[in-house]
């Protein structure tokens, strides 16, 4: 675990592995409600007619008419209470509505993944394998497997690019970071090279916006070749594409020059307090792994503690 640290900017580079077979040998990828009916407000009543009067006079007469306005008073005051006022079933009657907003009830605190949970959150060889397509996995030549706890510290000839090599410290420098592991694994069937890192922060607000600004950055990047080589060593020119995000992933593709279709597909996103910072290479590799690597590490943390 506390192993000294390797030159790390070379392992997204370009590998040899014999037999590599077709892998040299395949040609750079192209990146390149309807309204209510109208009711009448009250439905109409049949006119009603009086009786002829009967002989007796003005009383007889006004006594008849009065009954027959009040009978027909009662019939709309039938109608209208059976029907309601748009032509429908009246409602029964109800309580006045309670106006006071509901109370909700704040979701419960989540606990920040501890530094000690770290290494379980990187996934193994055969999850990563799965990942990237290889049929098999181990660790790179000279690392065989470590899990380091630091990140690589090594100052790259366009620095403002560093983000783009997976892990590198420098490239979380002031972020207010905690700690971080990290694994470098090689697969063949076909060839693949995974740097996979995991830092933590004191909380997610931390890591998330270690995100957003490494956004920034990868676009700042975008369209450009640039140089992501160790000052003083042979350069390695990479040209950089894709900048996107989707579902709270970032993602950027890096197309080596030379490489014979070499490339890595570079992801990060923040998952409670931890920043999930990984590349994946090789000749051929699908953008579905950037989004597959997240939801594997995001799995193992929503784990934690369940």
């Amino acid at each position: 675990m506390n192993a000294p640290l390797p030159s790390f900017a070379g392992h997204e580079k370009t590998v040899r592995i014999a037999p590599r077979g077709a892998q040299d040998a395949g040609p750079a990828p192209s990146w390149h409600p309807a309204p209510p009916p109208n009711w009448p407000a009250h439905p109409g009543v049949p006119p009603w007619q009086p009786p002829p009067p009967r002989p007796g006079g003005r009383r007889t007469l006004w006594v008849a008419l009065s009954a027959s306005v009040a009978l027909g008073a009662a019939l709309i005051g039938t109608v209208v209470a059976v029907t309601g006022d748009d032509g429908g079933a009246a409602p029964a009657p109800t309580a006045a509505a309670d106006t006071t907003p509901d109370a909700t009830t704040p979701p419960e605190p989540v606990d920040p993944v501890p530094v000690s949970a770290l290494a379980g959150l990187l996934p193994t060889p055969s999850e990563a394998a799965a990942i990237a397509g290889s049929a098999t996995m181990i660790g790179t030549p000279g690392t065989d497997g470590r899990i380091y706890e630091s990140m690589a510290d090594e100052p790259l000839v366009d620095a403002e690019c560093t983000s783009l090599m997976s892990g590198e410290r420098l490239a979380y420098r002031g972020s207010g970071f905690t700690a971080s592991r990290q694994q470098f694994l090689l697969g063949e069937g076909p060839v693949r090279k995974v740097v996979q890192t995991v830092v933590s922060f004191s909380d997610a607000a931390g890591a998330q916006r270690h995100v957003t600004d490494t956004a920034g950055t990868w676009r700042a990047c975008e369209n450009r070749t640039v140089n992501l080589s160790v000052v003083g060593t042979d350069p390695v020119y990479w040209s950089v594409v894709g900048v996107k995000e989707s579902d709270g992933t970032l993602a950027a593709t890096k197309i080596e020059e030379g490489g014979g279709g070499w490339v890595c597909r570079n992801g990060m996103a923040a998952r409670n307090n931890v920043v999930i910072d990984f590349a994946i290479c090789g000749v051929d590799v699908p953008e579905s792994v950037v989004p597959a690597f997240v939801d594997k590490v995001a799995s193992k943390i929503e784990g934690i503690g369940s």
